[in-house]
């Protein structure tokens, strides 16, 4: 995941969000990871905005797509968000076009992807057939 952040989008026509920093562990009892970010945002609604600082706590399933040696997170939802200095008039706003742009980064973007070109990750690859979150274990399905 870090390798493709920052990224940044426009959502609204008015706030651009950026994704940085990412931070990832199990949750017991969940089935679920938490993860959080490091948000910025820069609400267009004058003609100097300042971006706003900020942190992003989500959670989300885990897939893995065995074809591709791909862990996807799946569902995610937004646990906590702050933001310094954001109106609380906006922030219903804010939070959708944060959870919009979750659900699009990670549709899109695997959260680890196995390297074929590792001797390691490659034996994986071939034998690796579902992850699945169980207490704060991350269960793996092997066959052949």
């Amino acid at each position: 995941m870090d390798e493709k952040l920052p990224l940044t989008k426009t959502y609204l026509f008015i706030i651009d969000v950026t994704l940085q920093h990412p931070r990832v562990e199990l949750i017991d009892g969940s089935g679920r990871i938490a993860g959080g970010m490091d948000v910025e945002l820069n609400v267009r609604v004058n003609e100097n905005p300042e971006p706003l600082g900020g942190s992003i706590d989500i959670s989300g399933g885990v897939s893995y797509m065995a074809d591709e040696g791909k862990f996807f997170l799946t569902d995610p939802v937004v646990e906590n968000f702050s933001v310094q200095g954001l109106a609380e008039s906006i922030k219903p706003k804010v939070n959708k076009a944060i959870e919009k742009a979750l659900s699009e980064y990670f549709s899109k973007n695997p959260i680890y992807t196995l390297k074929k070109t590792d001797l390691k990750q490659a034996a994986a690859y071939a034998v690796l057939k579902n992850v699945s979150v169980e207490g704060k274990d991350l269960v793996v399905v092997l066959g052949i």
